[in-house]
């Protein structure tokens, strides 16, 4: 956390720093003749980083290597239109938006860090086996491939925290709130892996949501397993728990037919519907 704390500390100086030199008049002009336009690609490479790199793999010397392409492409075809810069401007723009962009990539990086830590630190804590939805396509194929094949069903279930309420007060809400809700779904998620069979699979989605895929399994009897869920949740966890169901082959023959299907489920059973997109991914 020092190190995180280090890193933006040391970009807002480096920030602060461009535009204090570009402000400074050396015999009534400005020392350093920045074009608005570079303030324009340092804030986006700096946002961009911020944004992007805890969300993907890409490194760090392939993110510098796209803003020096950015940077190379707006050079051409904007700045030609303007006032003539000299060469060792133009050099000094370069960098400096390169290491604008390697600054907050190592922000983007740490913050990723961090959030790996805390995944792993629930796991540890309730643990269970869950996956990641972005990773298991395979294993969802290979369900679905199944029960198409031999003609048996198949039941999908969406199993989302309730809203909570009871919000942490002070100038750290959004910083407990979030470990509040890791850990939540975290125990939420060892209470499913305990009530469903070794055969079901489940998974997580980005917005913390718990779908889980039951080979050989009616309709009647998804239902009835997400209510013996919700129930126990509420007793273990102390929260509640909105849910809805699915069943292949007899209302969706894709997952991604089955997770939207199960998804307005929760929409006509709940008293607050969900505002977020359901995260959706072709599976054939």
């Amino acid at each position: 956390m020092d190190d995180l704390k280090n890193s933006i500390l040391f970009l807002l100086m480096y920030i602060f720093a461009i535009f204090g030199i570009a402000q400074i008049d050396f015999v009534e002009k400005n020392l350093i003749n920045f074009d608005s336009t570079f303030f324009i690609l340092v804030a986006l490479a700096v946002f961009s980083a911020l944004i992007l790199v805890p969300l993907t793999y890409i490194s760090f010397y392939q993110f510098l290597f796209v803003w020096a392409v950015v940077y190379s492409i707006v050079r051409l075809v904007y700045w030609q239109n303007t006032a003539n810069h000299s060469l060792e401007l133009i050099i000094l723009e370069f960098v400096l938006v390169d290491i604008s962009a390697g600054l907050a990539y190592d922000i983007g990086r740490q913050t990723k860090h961090v959030n790996k830590l805390l995944d792993e630190l629930t796991t540890i804590t309730y643990p269970n086996r869950t996956l990641d939805l972005r990773t298991a396509g395979d294993r969802i194929n290979t369900e679905l491939t199944r029960s198409r094949r031999y003609h048996r069903p198949l039941s999908l279930m969406v199993i989302q925290l309730g809203k909570d309420d009871k919000k942490p007060k002070g100038n750290d809400d959004a910083l407990q709130r979030d470990v509040l809700n890791r850990f939540s779904a975290a125990r939420v998620g060892h209470v499913v892996n305990d009530q469903v069979r070794e055969t079901d699979l489940i998974l997580r989605d980005s917005n913390n949501r718990f779908i889980l895929i039951c080979p050989e399994t009616e309709y009647e009897y998804s239902t009835k397993l997400a209510d013996r869920i919700s129930k126990t949740v509420a007793e273990t966890v102390g929260t509640q728990v909105q849910w809805g169901a699915a069943s292949f082959p007899d209302e969706a023959l894709t997952f991604d037919d089955l997770l939207k299907k199960a998804v307005a489920r929760i929409n006509l059973v709940v008293l607050e519907p969900i505002q977020e997109k359901a995260e959706t991914k072709t599976i054939i």
